[in-house]
């Protein structure tokens, strides 16, 4: 029998990485200690200094000397902790990701993180920090001895393989694996399975410095940014006086020129801060099928890896906001049993023709997409009817009326709003809503093809989920005493992967019945 394999230590450069990373973690505090203490007795603020520089070069090392980790025939073994040991365990079988991970300095002593998922909330192992080829040696070799130890899915509409909690499924043919168990079984530990040479990369996606034009196009830095000035002005800065300074300047202009340089400073700022933040983020992004994987990487400062099991992918989802879809931009995740999330962000903002081909590719699996052939994406939907329509437009109506009525009683009773101009705000508001329900109802509709269930979310960004008939594990139709009127329900679709449901607002009941038989008949 083949001897029980060593345990091995994580890389010696570590005690360069990790006394720095403690030190960092220890400056502020003992920063703020020094100059207390410091002030009234020097030496006293030097000894703080040599305690700290001390401890953070111990909790530094610690890791170094008390984690091991070892990889049997089934297992991950990792043995950490120095008052309270911890063995953690993650069967080859239930690994679902490998991801890789290095900050600056990690790429300067030529370092990575390896973070191993094993589809459970807070069930990560991470072993910080492995050299660069033994972290991509591991990276291989665990996906390769998973893919040898447990069974995957079966191509579409063949029996057996992982059901969506990840376990296998009953298969009526048998079958074996690689290492010659069946099904089921667990390899001897005379035969580990030796990981084989990688598999040559298809690649999907390459990153295009010109796509950072879309990154201004995003609410959520704006939020995010907004959230920051806000917190910045209330803070006593020491240059809020040439601030003030400047903002008077402003005021003695005239108001067009003030409203011309608050306008223009305020989208050159945006526009220059959105893009660098894309180009740190999404730098070198490179999305590749390998081995029955897809692997994305990407990053500047920071580089990320991160590794899904083609078997475990079962939709995209595709989101064009209103003001990224006005300058044709999109972006796409893919729909993954066996991540917290449930979602992995396969694409930023980028070209939607750039999005929707790569859907296509991430759709067809192994098998090329067919010339010629719509994607999925690009369908056109079935419309929901007259009756779905109208509760979109009275949503929307009430939604930003309701919204509107509020403001405007308040500022009305605070004495800050006149009556007529309350009125416009009304009415503005209820157009408003009208228009939103309308492309709404214009963005809802489902579209059942051959092996997916293509839907359209009703809301004012256009979303379009496309779900494989494999992965839907139930129904749902309820209706509430409005929808019950118009005979119209609420279809949802569950599934293992994304936000474990996709949503189908306002179809008609027997619609509704029809496409649940339809698309599982074998349930009916």
């Amino acid at each position: 029998m083949t001897p029980e394999p060593s345990w091995e230590r994580l890389d010696a450069r570590m005690l360069l990485l990790g006394p720095v990373r403690a030190i960092g973690g220890f400056l502020v505090p003992a920063a703020i200690a020094t100059v207390g203490i410091g002030s009234t007795d020097g030496m006293r603020g030097l000894i703080i200094a040599a305690i700290t520089l001390v401890i953070s070069i111990v909790v530094g090392v610690l890791p170094w000397l008390t984690t091991t980790y070892r990889i049997t025939s089934t297992a991950l073994v990792v043995r950490t902790g120095v008052l309270k040991r911890q063995t953690l365990t993650a069967p080859l079988e239930r690994i679902r990701s490998v991801d890789l991970e290095a900050t600056l300095l990690h790429r300067l002593l030529a370092l990575r993180k390896v973070q191993i998922g094993t589809g459970v909330d807070d069930g990560s192992i991470t072993l910080d920090s492995l050299g660069a080829e033994p972290a991509e040696a591991l990276h291989h070799r665990l996906l390769a001895m998973r893919a040898a130890t447990g069974p995957t899915r079966p191509p579409h509409g063949a029996p057996g393989g992982n059901d969506e909690s990840g376990e296998p499924r009953p298969s009526g043919g048998g079958g074996t694996r690689p290492d010659g168990t069946q099904p089921g079984e667990s390899a001897p530990v005379d035969t580990v399975p030796e990981a084989q040479p990688p598999a040559p990369a298809h690649v999907l996606a390459t990153f295009d410095p010109g796509w950072a034009r879309f990154a201004p196009f995003s609410l959520l830095p704006l939020a995010l940014a907004a959230a920051a000035i806000g917190a910045v002005s209330q803070l006593d800065l020491p240059f809020g006086s040439t601030g003030e300074a400047i903002w008077d300047w402003l005021i003695a202009l005239s108001l067009g020129a003030l409203l011309l340089v608050v306008i223009l400073g305020g989208l050159l700022a945006w526009c220059a801060t959105t893009m660098v933040g894309y180009l740190v983020q999404w730098w070198n992004l490179r999305l590749v099928r390998q081995g029955g994987n897809l692997r994305l990487t990407r990053g500047l400062f920071t580089t990320t890896s991160t590794t899904v099991e083609e078997a475990r992918v079962r939709g995209v989802e595709m989101t064009e906001p209103v003001l990224l879809r006005a300058v044709g931009g999109a972006r796409l995740s893919a729909l993954v049993t066996g991540l917290e999330d449930g979602t992995y962000a396969v694409l930023p903002q980028v070209p939607r023709e750039v999005a929707v081909g790569v859907a296509q590719e991430i759709l067809a699996g192994d098998h090329p997409p067919e010339r010629g052939a719509t994607a999925a994406l690009d369908l056109d939907l079935h419309p929901h009817g007259s009756s779905a329509r109208r509760r979109a437009l009275i949503r929307g109506v009430r939604a930003w009326g309701g919204l509107a009525t509020v403001a405007v009683v308040g500022l009305w009773i605070a004495d800050w709003l006149s009556p007529l101009w309350g009125g416009v705000a009304l009415v503005a508001a209820v157009a408003w809503g009208l228009f939103v329900g309308d492309q709404s109802y214009r963005h809802l509709g489902h579209r059942l093809t051959e092996r997916h269930l293509v839907v359209g979310a009703a809301s004012l960004t256009r979303a379009r989920s496309v779900l494989e008939r494999d992965g839907i594990i139930g129904w749902v139709i309820a209706a509430n005493w409005f929808q019950r009127r118009l005979g119209l329900t609420t279809l949802t679709a569950t599934t293992a992967a994304g936000s474990e449901s996709v949503v189908l607002v306002d179809l008609p009941r027997a619609e509704a019945e029809a496409l649940v038989r339809e698309t599982t008949p074998v349930w009916v």
